[in-house]
């Protein structure tokens, strides 16, 4: 039989009945082997321990000679757990380990009732075994009750829509602007014959100068040529 302890919403135990052996009407050599799935199905983590107990309160128990073979398997592979005499294994809690959200594991058990062992005394005998787990998840944070929810956060509201009011377009055929009005340049005369005169810049023949220039010229020439004699 599969006991659950504790706070343990979302975890669960397969087979779902939570019973594991029969037990009843063992000879010796006799096995019984059952596999337990353990699986978390809830949002936060657990940290599971297990300890077993004799419920039959037979004495003698079969618990004294019933042997004991228990291997955890998950995803790392197959680990064995335990292996000897029922009634010393978990007498006290042993740990599970911790199961987060999505773990799952599997304990494989093979009971045994040994024939050397078996003495008369324990001819028919029964023995029911409760497999205790106790979970323990995280306790969430202690809210105080005066205290105030916070306000939920104002929805962003959507702009204004603008609405432009639709000009209606002129009926009837559209009017064409005006043409400027044509101005005549009047054409100007262009005049005939020869151009302007230059302008003079004096008046006269300057032939005198030439010739007074000239007179001086010789008249020193001829005062040269008396010195040179000398």
């Amino acid at each position: 039989m599969v006991v659950l302890e504790g706070n343990a919403s979302g975890l669960v135990f397969l087979p779902a009945d939570g019973k594991l052996f029969d037990l009843q009407n063992m000879s010796p050599g006799d096995t019984e082997k059952a596999t337990l799935e353990i699986r978390n199905n809830y949002d936060r983590w657990y940290d599971l321990s297990l300890r077993l107990e004799d419920v039959s309160e037979e004495n003698p128990s079969l618990f004294e000679v019933l042997s004991l073979k228990v291997t955890y398997r998950d995803q790392s592979g197959d680990q064995p757990f335990y292996e000897g005499r029922v009634d010393k294994f978990a007498e006290e809690p042993i740990s599970l380990g911790r199961y987060y959200p999505g773990d799952k594991g599997y304990l494989e058990m093979e009971v045994e009732l040994p024939g050397p062992e078996t003495t008369n005394e324990y001819q028919g005998k029964s023995a029911s075994i409760k497999w205790i787990f106790s979970a323990q998840a995280p306790r969430p944070p202690d809210r105080d009750e005066d205290e105030d929810e916070p306000s939920p956060r104002p929805r962003p509201e959507p702009p204004e829509e603008i609405i432009v009011p639709l000009e209606e377009p002129p009926r009837g055929e559209p009017e064409l602007p005006e043409e400027p009005p044509e101005v005549e340049v009047p054409e100007e005369p262009v005049p005939k014959g020869p151009g302007p005169e230059m302008p003079k810049t004096g008046e006269g023949t300057p032939y005198p100068y030439y010739l007074l220039g000239a007179l001086a010229l010789l008249a020193g020439v001829k005062l040269v040529s008396p010195w040179k004699r000398k």
